[in-house]
């Protein structure tokens, strides 16, 4: 059995692009557009990590059998388990 190890990374930090006329510039729009990417990027790198861990660290992570086909594939969802 192999040992995984990964790290949970919180999404990069914000940058700081200044506008024109202090927060809600012209900037300001590109600035959330890049913030989103940025997310949504460290969002995909996460998936990707889980993906290559072991099936028994992801059930003790409260993923199911059955989900972790979704997993492997890098899918975005939530776990039953870890709803509500």
């Amino acid at each position: 059995m192999s040992t995984a190890t990964f790290e949970l990374h919180a999404p990069a930090a914000k940058s700081d692009v200044p506008s024109a006329t202090g927060g809600s510039g012209l900037l300001a729009p590109l600035k959330r557009v890049i913030d989103a990417f940025r997310d949504a990027n460290a969002e995909r790198a996460l998936r990707q990590a889980w993906a290559q861990l072991d099936p028994s660290v992801l059930r003790d992570l409260g993923i199911g059998a059955d989900e972790i086909p979704r997993v492997r594939a890098a899918e975005d969802f939530t776990p039953r388990s870890w709803i509500g």
